[in-house]
């Protein structure tokens, strides 16, 4: 005789223990076991998110409170959370806008782009931009107003000319001020004019 552990996933059988307090140890494992295996079960079944969002949370077992289940936002994780940003395709010259931002920019133009980054306040400090450079033209960015990208003039601007960097060179660019865009990272060659 015996009977299933409260999720189903056990049997937890009369025999086989040595006394009431070596089965009382072998079924709580095994509820502790079937309980781990349930939540794998409902974990399994959730939607996967394709993109995304700083804001979004996360479920975590606290290391430090026993493992109980705690949430987490994306962007307060340790070191910045690498987020899978929406990537938009342009083929075309001209502005960007503030809805462009936080974004990966695919530039495909074969005749070379430049793009105009937006107008921006100190609402936007924060926000994010990578290019991507698909072609083996030249992809120029160029600030708004008197803002100044990295070591840029103000109303400056970076530029990649490099035909051999083609689908290999890419820029990201973060807000710091209301003024100032700072080069987060950057592969392949690029100029500040």
């Amino acid at each position: 005789m015996g009977e299933y552990t409260s999720n189903g996933w056990f049997y937890k059988p009369d025999l086989g223990a040595k006394g009431k307090v070596e089965k009382d140890k072998f079924d709580a494992a095994l509820e502790n076991i079937d309980a781990v295996l349930k939540d794998l079960d409902d974990f399994a079944s959730l939607a996967e998110k394709s993109s995304p969002a700083s804001t979004d949370l996360l479920i975590i077992e606290d290391s430090v409170d026993s493992y109980n289940k705690k949430k987490i936002q994306i962007d307060t994780l340790p070191g910045g959370a690498v987020v899978v940003e929406e990537v938009i395709e342009k083929s075309d010259s001209g502005a960007l806008t503030i809805n462009d931002l936080d974004k990966t920019i695919l530039c495909t133009n074969t005749a070379g782009m430049n793009l105009n980054l937006p107008s921006v306040s100190a609402t936007e400090v924060g926000k994010r931009l990578t290019l991507v450079k698909a072609s083996d033209q030249e992809l120029k960015l160029t600030a708004a107003d008197s803002d100044k990208i990295g070591s840029s003039g103000e109303g400056g601007y970076i530029f990649n000319d490099q035909a051999l960097e083609k689908d290999v060179a890419s820029v990201t660019i973060r807000l710091l001020t209301a003024t100032q865009w700072f080069i987060v990272a950057k592969v392949g060659t690029w100029y500040a004019v």
